[in-house]
């Protein structure tokens, strides 16, 4: 992917995001916005959607690590996710000296879809923050 990032950005756009329904392909620089009355987000992003075995297993081990840690019948999760996929996301912050507008950031206050996010960080790059639920403290994730 770092390859890919890389590229020029008119060699990235011709594999531009197909939408919800497929949910592959590249949003570029303020393509994309979590919110959609805000402008949008100094990042760019590469999707793709996953049927395949190994990611399929690798999501029902951690499904079967939930049923464990919250004591539920085992099978229980797995069985409501036996015909999901796996959307795969890469997202990419690349240094920004343009023009930042009003309320424009990286990436607004969200909450993910699906059933399970992992993140994978390099460098002990900072920036997540994870919301308390029942203080409703912010946390910075370092």
């Amino acid at each position: 992917m770092e390859e890919f990032f890389l590229l020029l950005e008119d060699t990235k756009k011709k594999y531009e995001y197909s939408g919800v329904e497929e949910n592959i392909g590249y949003n570029w620089i303020e393509k994309e916005r979590l919110t959609p009355t805000m402008p949008g987000d100094l990042k760019e992003s590469y999707n793709w959607v996953s049927p395949e075995h190994i990611l399929r297993m690798i999501s029902y081990e951690f499904l079967y690590k939930f049923e464990y840690l919250f004591k539920l019948k085992r099978g229980s999760l797995v069985e409501n996710h036996i015909d999901g996929s796996s959307t795969m996301r890469i997202l990419r912050y690349p240094a920004w000296d343009g023009e930042v507008k009003n309320g424009q950031i990286r990436g607004v206050k969200h909450t993910d879809y699906g059933s399970i996010t992992l993140l994978w960080r390099f460098d002990h790059t900072g920036g997540l923050e994870i919301e308390n639920r029942e203080t409703g403290e912010w946390i910075m994730h370092r």
